[in-house]
């Protein structure tokens, strides 16, 4: 949740955030007083400032479009949770060149046809989506919960889950496997050259 701002027209009135989850404002202020331009109380939104990622050195702009694929995962499977594979594929599909810039760059296990040549990828796209949710995570503008991993992503536990603040019940996720997408909906036949 964001810290507490000051009324700009009254500078002893200190308002708490409100969590108001609509489709365009997640948070707003409302000074209950009623000296303001307008009869009544006055109300303003909470506006985060970007978050400068780190590990973003492709310049992808993460800081808006993974929070972005979270809310399109989230609200695609009506749950409050979801497991990190979806966010994976929200943000491919909402982002096709970019994801295809990170295919190209990092590669992805999806392209590997042994265990071995999984073992031998020391960086895929995926860790670099993952590092960068977790830089959102910390910065709070992400939540996350470790999991289980399921189908294409049981190989990885715990995995994290992430949500929009402030997240919410725990019983409302969906994972990989509940979700039925699969790795073609939204992975390239032939890995990016």
């Amino acid at each position: 949740m964001p810290d507490g701002q000051i009324c700009p027209f009254h500078t002893d009135e200190f308002i708490a955030a409100t969590y108001i989850g609509s489709e365009t404002v997640e948070y707003e202020y409302t000074c209950p007083r009623q000296q303001h331009p307008t009869p009544g109380p006055f109300t303003w939104p909470f506006v985060p400032a970007p978050v400068k990622l780190p590990g973003d050195s492709l310049g992808l702009g993460l800081e808006i479009a993974l929070p972005k694929a979270v809310k399109a995962a989230t609200s695609a499977q009506g749950t409050t949770w979801v497991e990190y594979g979806l966010i994976e594929a929200a943000y491919a599909k909402a982002n096709p060149q970019d994801w295809a810039t990170l295919l190209k760059t990092y590669s992805h296990t999806h392209y590997c046809a042994t265990h071995a040549e999984r073992q031998a990828l020391s960086y895929t796209a995926s860790k670099y989506l993952a590092r960068s949710l977790g830089s959102l995570n910390k910065e709070g503008t992400l939540v996350c919960h470790k999991g289980p991993g399921t189908g294409r992503w049981d190989y990885d536990q715990p995995i994290s889950y992430y949500s929009i603040p402030p997240g919410g019940d725990w019983d409302s996720r969906t994972t990989w496997q509940e979700s039925r997408i699969e790795m073609t909906d939204y992975m390239p036949e032939t890995k990016p050259s």
